[in-house]
């Protein structure tokens, strides 16, 4: 093959690669392509510049690099890792003992943790916002997070509820930060459509760590912002935050008030 040739194909095995691992977590079910054999590093390093959509008739954008390389390298990294992760979901894996899992967990943790050392975390991102580099944080935050579920789900003694809870909302406090950088860079209604499942999960786990600290009731109030704004194209979204509120209203959880603002402002699909 010509080196063209070679690069195109890398880049299409691994974009294959990476739609097949999202729709099979969409699906919850275990990835059946096997990793490809070229290396996504024979895509080259070539970059163009890039411009989001304007705001509004009177709101245009700079352009700004497109940082296409290291997207594609760092999104092959963490697929290759998730797919690992989604072999820990298979009846086998789940039967071991809360011991073995952790011992089984503590792999993939650490490499997504070392992947998201390695990439740009908030802080960093603001300098330069652009939208790819923060959702693919959003979501090796969002696998790691799901690591953590699955521990706290098979943690029958309790030995390490409180501890697992604590990286959990540190991860979904982080995953509000990206959301806020994009909202206020971008505006709230240009959120990719692969953001909404991870904002409705989350959104409804996060309703019950309110008591933890100010922080997460400040990253809640960031998940019902954009659960309002994609709650108006996913009835799922909608039906989550009407659960919500019905909580509330039953008095079983307790609101921020901003959040009731917001969440009562709201006029989505009522299930009708």
């Amino acid at each position: 093959m010509t080196s063209d040739m070679e690069r195109a194909r890398a880049i299409t095995a691994w974009g294959i690669f990476s739609l097949n691992q999202q729709m099979s977590m969409k699906l919850q079910k275990v990835a059946t392509l096997s990793k490809p054999a070229s290396r996504i590093d024979v895509a080259g390093d070539h970059d163009f510049d890039w411009m989001p959509y304007p705001r509004s008739n009177q709101i245009m954008y700079a352009a700004k690099r497109a940082h296409l390389p290291q997207i594609r390298q760092g999104l092959a990294e963490m697929t290759d890792i998730i797919l690992h992760v989604e072999y820990l979901l298979d009846d086998e894996e789940l039967s071991m003992s809360f011991t073995a899992l952790c011992a089984r967990v503590e792999d993939p943790y650490n490499r997504l943790q070392q992947w998201l050392a390695d990439w740009r975390d908030a802080s960093q991102t603001r300098k330069e916002p652009i939208p790819q580099l923060l959702i693919l944080r959003v979501n090796g935050l969002h696998a790691m997070m799901h690591l953590v579920e699955m521990l706290i789900e098979r943690d029958q003694q309790g030995s390490m509820i409180a501890q697992l809870q604590q990286k959990w909302c540190a991860q979904a406090e982080e995953i509000a930060q990206c959301l806020r950088i994009h909202r206020q860079s971008y505006g709230i209604w240009l959120i990719p459509s692969q953001v909404i499942d991870i904002v409705q999960a989350v959104f409804y786990t996060l309703v019950h760590h309110l008591e933890s600290s100010n922080t997460v009731r400040h990253a809640f109030i960031e998940f019902c912002r954009f659960g309002i704004a994609l709650g108006q194209k996913s009835k799922p979204m909608a039906e989550t935050i009407y659960a919500i509120q019905s909580l509330s209203q039953r008095g079983s959880i307790q609101l921020p008030t901003e959040a009731i603002t917001i969440l009562d402002g709201s006029k989505l699909w009522k299930g009708q």
